[in-house]
């Protein structure tokens, strides 16, 4: 294997530096949160190879595709302050390894490569090093390869890969060079796109797209945190058929089949989620149609956001997915905000768990463009995600559905129910758009059968006769059989039927009767039960009214009730003797099972207690169903430990009685005190029971060692205490409301549970129950997915007494079973494969702990099964949950216990610990007489230790938080995953190593204390027409009168190419003034404005003459070209219209003439010359030629620039500059003359000249490898090196800077779309710069010390600091009536500067020199000799491209009588000149970027040198 291995990167390969976008924050954030697992984010793709291929062709091709693209050079840092940055490479060698597999079997070889493969994805890719990306190519035939490509998520997207391939073909085929490609659209434009937007904005839109929703979507099994894992995926296909009518329906009502698909998920994941309301992931390509060069570029352009569907059941799919559509249309324009702000600004709603991906991107070409080179196939690139569940769409004949899982959260059987139910739901949405989404059903005919029918099947036939008409059988059967017992009270069978009979008939005789209700209020005791069957025997219902209740709750409930009477003591105690006197036989009363049996009160959610209403046939067959569960019969002895007024009594009473058991009572004492009732169940001989599991939690199993079967219920069942009492007896598990009699569901406890495993299901359906796990929608859920639970069959309640709006809430009709009802229990299970049901907590009793959804009985389970812990409970006391544990056992130990298997949001803050727990009436937790934590700490427990001190004062330093506590939570305090990467940078600056995943695991100042160490050890819509009137721009109004003279002019001289005659030069001008439209503007007089007139206007041949200058020789020719030129200047009339004159200097026959081209200043420029001669000269030779002149087409008119102008001055971007003006020209500064400009005597006419060149060698160092090695412009250099020569010259300014005024080409663009690059006019544009030198040591600036560098960058980063582009200055002065005069009223500058650019020099002579300019640039110009001075100096440089190289010349002008020793300055400028050349060419660590260079960021100096040192030291 040959391996090429990138080379090291040096400070000067930094080419720049970006900010990351969004995604790339997040991704990064993962891919450090655990340096040393898998990387979820690293990307490899194998693509087949077909063809000939020449490998290192292909590799250069891959080199330059590196080159290329400046996003693929890219590695990740931090700044000091955390935040994390992208340094971009100037090169970086590509790691390339090759390997030839052919002489390997087929077999062989396939193994191998996929070993490679897999190699390469394990060897983990540094982010830190450029680049990130590694290739391998694998020889497997002479005409087969194979190229593994290991990337990072973090350089590009999925659209980016297809890009890639074209341009990687085209490359090939081009013999492995990039020169034929266009330049390529580079990803910094993006990121600059995304920090022009409007975030506010965004954020407001996404508040109200959010607005509602308070809790995560979550799907995940099991949300603790785990370490990183790779997903693995799941795939499978849509038939063709179903995929040709999806995009069919999608075109025919106006939708994308993206629309089709999130809306297809959005139902599946309510049925996930049992929400009516749900968020997803979905990424959006991210490529704004109005970023040019979008579709080709390169990088990470995508972003993650949250897809918000609200359903409803009547809803039709085709509506919902319209308002989907709708909403994310409208959401278009902010798709830019990252998904992170976006949850910051829209609360927890905006969090989901899952992603979809729907895989539209341009493909790579397939087949080649000519038959010897190579094909590709395949290039499937696994999903990158950290999400626990990602579903990646794409289409194809076949749309191809991918389910990427995280293999520690779902297993491969999840995953292929959840692709195919996506799978099944687009299918009936393919076969019917109006179908309402109630009816859309995500179950296979066999996954549905099984949860209604065949899990269901419990028909059995139950007997008629009532519990009353069974006690009176056993009575005649075994009449000396004792019934029931309590204390040393007993009765038989024979005397509690008659004691019944009795109580029933003089019920009967006080007007009781069928369906009447009858309170009993007694206590615990035989009378009890001798009232409830006295009450069944007279046709009434009873109504258990615990004395122990308040006075004021039984009341009610009498009332409520509507009771005849209320049995008490005192009633019994008056009606003694009647009742002894009654008779003991039956009454005769007919029963009906139909008959009101008891009314049983609950609390209700409003606080007023609601009366279940429930009949004998419901009790019937409860005795059927639970009979064998419980064990009751004749020689077993119950023990009735529940409250009667608690539903779990009437098991104990109509089982024991109907089956001809003993029922013993245990008395009030008894049921307080563990120790007494443990002694009672030996005495009585209790063989089984019914109770709450609280209730074993407190007794001994040997203690009550004789019973060998207890049934449990109405709380939650841990393993750890059914495996210490499943030891010794039979234990059941059972499930059961009051509204549907008792018991629904029972499971018998295995006898092999352990404590460690999971909570035990709660059962299967009993006899003649119906379980239904339904979603919101009443559809059936699947195995493994929860949701709420619905009951139906024989045992259901009436509904609630006097409460026909609750009963109808709660009594629904089933639609699985036509005519019955089915009651909505409120609770949520889930079914397992085996047919059982497993409890998942409540509906309606869930908490919000900052946003998220919490089920209590969750977290009490996971508490409970500390092995240290007897019993759990946990409630939300002031937004905290708090966990209360009957343990001997650590705080400290449960609450990591349980952080290690829940997700942060659900660990308790605190844990309680409690000898017992306070227990209610009924016997279960009374939850409200729990203690209150102690939670009075004040500001929170001060630091105590070094790194605790430290890591206290670095959470308040980045989260902005005062008073932090060592206790207090990062997250809590508002910390996310970035604000955790910038705790992690700054904790190394002060000493400590501390990574991103220690923040999120340990959280608080006093955990991470443990886990520290010290750093030692570790535009568009408008016509552009140049014709009409133009106004004038800001350089013309600020010029002045001096502007609209005709002598304001300037000239190229040129050399005239052979056969020029008048008639070619007046064709070719006549092109020229065509295409360009201000050659035709005339001056409006007195106005400030232009007319232009249309194309043909303008008559070229009157603007052209022909000047005779045969014989004259050199010097005389040049001689009259000056006399042609200023006479040429004297016939221009810009109010004539005439602004252009051409004059053909003959020089006779076989002499090369001249061509003078003058305009006036009004309607060209420095740059506009660069335009016209190449115009002149191309226009001439199709002439000649015999060709009419086409010129290249002009972009954006002068005409439309002054309009944009105009616009732009009195924006509210440009108004909002006018501070930053001002304070530029706030102070003056001392004068450069011996007095202030006077108009009247400093003119054109005393102004002096002088010029002086720098050596060639410095010139050209000062031209091209100084402004290469400051990373910036040739006049940024001049203007240094001008600032410190008056720095020497006049170092009194040093206090005040230097004002400088800096004229620039002018030609900045002021809205996208604008093209100046061949626009004729007077562009040019002026603005102020203060430079302040500082402590720039001047003197040795000239001697080429590092001094110079420093004077450079100070300069540069002054002149970049201006605002905006510089033209905002004029544009407030000149064209706002509002800033303009605020502006008039500061100071101006003393000194001016142009640099007029880089001129090509001609040759004197030769034919080669045919259109060249004459004499170096050739560039001459006029003004009226009583033209005001602008500025007391001005310096003007210009560089000249001669055939030896640049030739730099500098120059001063100014009024002779104003300015003493100007020389000194000129000769000052040019030592400073070489200076800082000397400096470039001796320095070897000369140059360096400045915070200007990297416009994305906001940098110091310091940092910018910290990067590239950084960057510098990085091992390659």
């Amino acid at each position: 294997m040959t391996v090429k291995k990138p080379s090291p990167v040096k400070a000067a390969a930094l080419a720049e530096v970006w900010p990351l976008s969004p995604l790339q924050e997040g991704l990064l954030f993962h891919t450090s949160f655990d340096a040393g697992g898998p990387d979820v984010y690293a990307l490899q793709t194998v693509i087949s190879i077909d063809g000939p291929l020449d490998p290192d062709r292909f590799r250069d091709s891959w080199q330059a595709l590196l080159n290329r693209h400046a996003a693929l050079r890219a590695s990740f840092h931090q700044r000091k302050s955390g935040t994390p940055v992208q340094l971009i490479a100037h090169q970086a060698d590509l790691p390339w390894q090759a390997t030839d597999l052919s002489d390997l079997a087929e077999d062989g070889r396939t193994a191998e490569a996929a070993r490679l493969a897999a190699q390469e994805r394990a060897h983990r890719l540094d982010v830190s090093v450029a680049p990130l990306l590694r290739l391998l190519l694998i020889r497997l035939t002479d005409t087969h390869h194979q190229l593994v490509m290991t990337t990072h998520h973090l350089l590009l997207d999925g659209w980016s890969m297809p890009v890639l391939l074209d341009e990687l073909a085209r490359i090939y085929a081009a013999g492995g060079t990039a020169r034929a490609l266009p330049p390529a659209a580079a990803y910094r434009d993006y990121l600059a796109w995304l920090s022009r937007q409007d975030k506010d904005e965004a954020r407001a839109a996404w508040q109200r797209e959010m607005a509602g929703t308070d809790e995560p979507t979550l799907v995940a099994a099991e949300g603790r945190r785990r370490a990183a894992a790779l997903p693995r995926e799941h795939t499978l296909e849509l038939s063709e058929t179903a995929t040709a009518t999806l995009t069919g329906l999608a075109r025919e009502h106006g939708l994308t089949v993206n629309t089709v698909v999130q809306g297809a998920w959005a139902l599946v994941l309510a049925r996930l989620t049992r929400r009516d309301d749900v968020v997803f992931g979905a990424t959006v390509a991210g490529r704004p149609p109005e970023l040019p060069g979008a579709e080709t570029m390169v990088g990470l352009l995508i972003n993650t956001l949250p897809v918000r569907v609200p359903l409803r059941p009547e809803q039709a799919v085709l509506d919902m997915l319209t308002a989907l559509q709708r909403r994310q249309t409208a959401l278009l324009p902010h798709q830019h905000l990252g998904l992170a702000e976006i949850q910051r600004v829209a609360g927890p709603g905006a969090g989901f768990d899952t992603l979809v991906v729907y895989e539209s991107f341009p493909r790579a070409p397939e087949k080649p463009e000519r038959p010897e080179t190579y094909t590709i196939s395949g290039g499937a690139t696994q999903q990158a995600t950290n999400y626990p569940l990602t579903v990646g769409v794409t289409p194809h004949d076949r749309l191809r559905i991918e389910v990427a899982y995280r293999p520690d959260l779902f297993d491969a059987r999840q995953a292929d129910r959840i692709g195919h139910r996506l799978a099944r739901v687009l299918e009936q949405i393919a076969a019917d758009p109006r179908v309402r989404l109630g009816e859309i059903d995500v179950l296979d005919a066999d996954e549905r059968a099984r949860v209604l029918t065949e899990w269901n099947a419990t028909e059995e036939p139950v007997g008629s006769a009532t519990v009353v008409e069974l006690v009176a059988e056993w009575a005649a059967r075994t009449p000396e059989a004792v019934a029931v017992r309590c204390g040393s009270v007993e009765l038989s069978y024979a005397e509690l039927d008659a004691r019944a009979n009795r109580l029933g008939r003089l019920l009967r005789e006080c007007g009781v009767g069928v369906e009447s209700r009858v309170g009993l209020r007694l206590p615990r005791g035989v009378d009890m039960v001798v009232a409830v069957l006295g009450v069944w025997k007279a046709g009434a219902a009873y109504v258990p009214l615990d004395p122990e209740y308040p006075a004021e709750r039984l009341a009610f409930m009498a009332a409520d009730s509507g009771a005849a009477l209320v049995i008490d003591e005192a009633w019994l105690a008056d009606a003694g003797e009647t009742l002894a006197a009654e008779s003991g036989e039956p009454l005769g009363v007919p029963f009906d099972p139909e008959r009101l049996a008891y009314v049983i009160y609950t609390s209700g959610s409003t606080g007023r207690p609601k009366g279940v209403a429930v009949a004998h046939g419901g009790l019937s067959n409860l005795v059927a169903a639970m009979g064998p569960v419980l064990g009751a019969g004749p020689g077993e002895v119950t023990l009735q430990f529940a409250s009667f007024s608690f539903d779990a009594s009437v098991l104990d009473v109509a089982v024991t009685f109907a089956r001809g058991g003993t029922l013993a009572i245990a008395s009030g004492e008894e049921r307080t005190d563990g120790q007494a009732l443990a002694e009672m169940v030996r005495e009585a001989g209790v063989t089984v029971a019914s109770v709450v599991p609280s209730l074993l939690s407190v007794l001994d199993p040997q203690a009550v060692s004789g019973v060998r079967n207890w049934v449990l219920g109405a709380e939650r069942l841990s393993a750890d205490l059914a495996a210490r009492w499943r030891a010794q007896a039979g234990l059941w598990n059972t499930y059961g409301p009051t509204e549907a009699t008792v018991m629904t569901t029972a499971v018998e406890i295995a006898e092999g549970i352990s404590p460690e495993d999971a909570p035990p299901a709660i059962g299967r359906p009993l006899t003649n129950t119906r379980v239904f796990v339904l979603d919101g929608f009443l559809r059936p859920v699947a195995p493994d997915m929860v949701g709420e639970v619905y009951l139906a069959g024989p045992g259901l309640a009436r509904g609630y007494l006097g409460r026909p709006d609750l009963t109808a809430e709660r009594f629904v009709a089933c639609p699985f079973l036509p005519g019955q009802r089915m009651y909505r229990t409120g609770d949520l299970a889930r079914w397992s494969d085996d047919g059982l049901l497993h409890f998942a907590g409540r509906a309606d009793e869930q908490v919000k702990i900052r946003g998220f959804r919490i089920e209590l009985g969750e977290v009490e389970s996971v508490v409970a099964a500390h092995p240290d812990v007897t019993q759990a409970a946990v409630l939300v006391r002031d937004d905290r949950l708090v966990a209360y544990a009957v343990s001997q056992g650590d705080p400290a130990s449960i609450r990591a216990f349980a952080a290690e298997r829940l997700p942060e949001y659900m660990v308790p803050t605190t844990v309680m610990l409690l000898g017992e727990f306070p227990l209610t009436p009924n016997g279960k937790i009374d939850r409200s007489a729990l203690p209150a934590p102690d939670v009075d700490r004040g500001a929170g427990r001060a630091p105590s230790t070094p790194a605790e001190v430290a890591l206290c004062g670095l959470f308040t330093e980045v989260l902005g938080a005062e008073g932090v506590g060592v206790d207090d939570d990062f997250f809590v305090l508002g910390g996310d995953s970035i604000m955790s990467m910038q705790l992690a940078s700054r904790a190394r600056r002060a000493g400590w190593v501390l990574s991103p995943r220690q923040v999120f695991e340990e959280r608080t100042p006093a955990r991470l204390a443990g886990v520290v160490e010290p750093v030692e050890a570790t535009a568009q819509g408008v016509r552009d027409v140049g014709t009409g009137e133009v106004a004038f721009t800001p350089v013309m109004k600020a010029v002045g009168e001096a502007a609209l003279r005709p002598e304001f002019a300037q000239w190229m001289v040129v050399k005239a190419p052979p056969r020029l005659g008048v008639e070619v030069l007046s064709a070719g001008l006549s092109a020229v003034v065509d295409a360009h439209d201000m050659l035709r503007a005339r001056l409006v007089a007195g106005e400030d404005r232009f007319v232009v007139g249309a194309r043909g206007s303008v008559d070229g041949s009157g603007l052209v003459s022909r000047v005779d200058a045969a014989g004259q020789g050199q010097g005389g020719l040049e001689q009259v070209v000056g006399v042609a030129a200023r006479a040429a200047v004297g016939r221009l009339d810009p109010v004539a219209g005439v602004m252009v004159q051409v004059v053909w200097v003959d020089a006779g026959p076989g002499v090369p003439g001249r061509i003078v081209l003058v305009a006036h200043h009004l309607v060209v420029d420095g740059v506009s010359w660069r335009v016209l001669l190449p115009d002149l000269r191309a226009a001439c030779e199709a002439v000649l030629a015999g060709r009419s002149p086409v010129l290249d087409v002009v972009g954006t008119s002068f005409r439309r620039w002054s309009q944009l102008l105009a616009e732009e001055a009195v924006s509210e971007r440009r108004g909002a500059e006018l501070d930053a003006w001002t304070r530029i020209l706030a102070t003056p500064g001392p004068l450069l003359g011996r007095r202030p400009l006077d108009p009247a005597r400093d003119t054109e006419a005393s102004t002096v000249r002088r010029h002086w060149r720098v050596p060639a060698a410095q010139a050209e160092t000062l031209v091209t490898r100084t402004p290469a090695a400051f990373h910036c412009g040739v006049h940024e250099v001049l203007l240094a090196a001008l600032a410190g020569a008056v720095g020497v010259w006049r170092p009194e300014h040093a206090g005040t800077g230097l004002l400088v005024d800096v004229e620039g080409h002018g030609r900045e663009a002021t809205v996208e779309g604008v093209d100046l690059s061949r626009t004729v006019g007077w562009f040019a544009s002026t603005h102020p710069v203060r430079l302040r030198l500082g402590a720039v040591g001047l003197g040795r600036v000239r001697t080429g010390g590092p001094a110079a560098g420093a004077l450079l960058k100070t300069v540069k980063e002054q002149a970049q600091a201006v605002p905006g582009d510089g033209l905002g200055y004029e544009l407030l002065r000149h064209l706002n009536p509002e800033t303009g005069p605020v502006l008039a009223r500061s100071p101006v500058p003393q000194l001016g500067f142009n640099y007029l650019g880089r001129f090509p020099a001609g040759r004197a002579d030769g034919p080669s020199g045919a259109w060249e300019p004459v004499d170096g640039s050739g560039l001459g110009g006029a003004v009226a000799p009583d033209t005001p001075a602008r500025h007391a100096l001005e310096a003007v440089a210009v560089v000249e491209d001669t055939p030896a190289g640049p030739e730099l010349t500098i120059s001063l002008a100014w009024p002779g009588t104003l300015v003493e020793d100007a020389e000194r300055l000129g000769e000052l400028w040019r030592e400073m000149l070489a200076g800082l050349a000397a400096h470039t060419d001796a320095d070897p660590g000369a140059g360096g970027h400045t915070p200007s260079d990297f416009p994305l960021l906001t940098l110091a100096q310091g940092e910018v040198d910290d990067l590239e040192a950084e960057f510098a030291d990085d091992p390659a």
